[in-house]
């Protein structure tokens, strides 16, 4: 049994002269519907399917590793291995990131969108106008085919970060005169780091801790005041906080597909909450 001595290695980026044009077949079907009874709503849902021939993509060092290794023939004029770099002991050195064209990368799923603007409370207000917007997204496909050494082979990202299942977001809105003021909340289901890791796991009665990650949700508020114009011209002061309560990149240590020596993820939030301010002239 081979096991390598390190858990972290060299991946550069490579350039490919022999790759050709990519082309796409999409579908989309969507409704709006907007009720006479309640003016000021409306409600929206699509389905799309995008189907990308000969996708400009890189694999990753998991699947480089599978094809060459994977291969009863060996390792000889295996075209997954030239990527690859072995010291003088067998370690795994190196592993290149080249663009291919791929068979083909198929996503699709459902949106659902929901607005609704309407007078505000009378206890906040005579004048002010509110606003509710709600999105969802639910994936419904998404996979890449390549030729492998047995023929084509189907990776399912369905699921993993960066391509949640289920996604979301809500904003509440409120302006009356030069104030407005808003909230908005977004929302990234559980997820799993790789589904063929949490496979092969599974297979052998493991369950590694940082295969799975938990939902997370985003608060903004964000607040402007428009001064007078006829006193000193168009100007705007703002200010607001964005991941009001501190939602952080869950803890992906290197080793991990989505994560690395830094040990988080870029798909989610890193520096946690921030404020911010200033002001906008127009002259």
């Amino acid at each position: 049994m081979f096991n390598q001595d390190t858990t972290t290695i060299k991946g550069p980026s490579a350039g490919n002269p022999d790759l050709k044009e990519e082309t796409a077949n999409t579908f989309t079907v969507g409704a709006i519907l907007t009720p006479r009874a309640l003016p000021g709503l409306a409600l929206t849902v699509d389905y799309f399917r995008i189907k990308v021939k000969d996708a400009i993509n890189a694999l990753t060092p998991d699947q480089l590793v599978r094809e060459c290794y994977g291969n009863p023939a060996g390792i000889t004029d295996n075209e997954f291995c030239a990527p690859i770099t072995r010291d003088s002991n067998g370690q795994i050195t190196q592993i290149v990131n080249q663009d291919l064209n791929l068979n083909s990368i198929v996503r699709s799923g459902i949106d659902v969108g929901l607005e609704y603007r309407f007078d505000a409370p009378a206890f906040l207000s005579s004048t002010g106008k509110m606003d509710f917007r709600l999105f969802y997204s639910r994936l419904i496909d998404f996979y890449t085919d390549f030729a492998g050494i047995d023929g084509v082979t189907r990776t399912d990202s369905k699921g993993e970060i960066g391509a949640w299942k289920n996604t979301g977001q809500m904003q509440l809105g409120y302006r009356d005169g030069p104030l407005r003021l808003r909230w908005k909340a977004r929302y990234t289901g559980p997820a799993v780091d790789s589904n063929i890791r949490l496979a092969n796991a599974e297979s052998v009665g493991s369950n590694p801790p940082f295969l799975h990650v938990g939902s997370r949700v985003r608060h903004d508020f964000y607040l402007s005041f428009d001064l007078d114009p006829d006193q000193l011209g168009e100007m705007r002061f703002y200010t607001g906080v964005n991941n009001a309560f501190n939602s952080r990149s869950p803890f992906l240590p290197s080793g991990t597909v989505q994560g690395g020596s830094n040990n988080f993820s870029g798909y989610y939030d890193i520096i946690g909450r921030y404020v911010y301010a200033g002001f906008e002239v127009k002259f």
